[in-house]
């Protein structure tokens, strides 16, 4: 699955959904602020609505480090 990268700059960081511990099976990938989720809208318009908004951990890393990486 290809997720686009988000239109609003990074860094991008993956962040475990629960507040309360990173042993969670809920992740996403957050903008600079380190919270706000970017698999949803909050990161720019998305052109594939089936996209999830939250991923497996190991997923999320990756597609943090991806993005990171990517150039614009």
């Amino acid at each position: 699955m290809e997720i686009r990268k988000p239109t609003k700059p990074g860094p991008y960081i993956a962040r475990s959904a629960s507040d309360k511990t990173d042993d969670w099976p809920a992740w996403y990938v957050a903008g600079p602020d380190g919270i706000q989720n970017y698999l949803t809208d909050l990161g720019g318009w998305r052109e594939d609505r089936t996209t999830p908004i939250l991923v497996p951990k190991w997923f999320a890393v990756a597609l943090a480090e991806k993005w990171n990486g990517d150039a614009k």
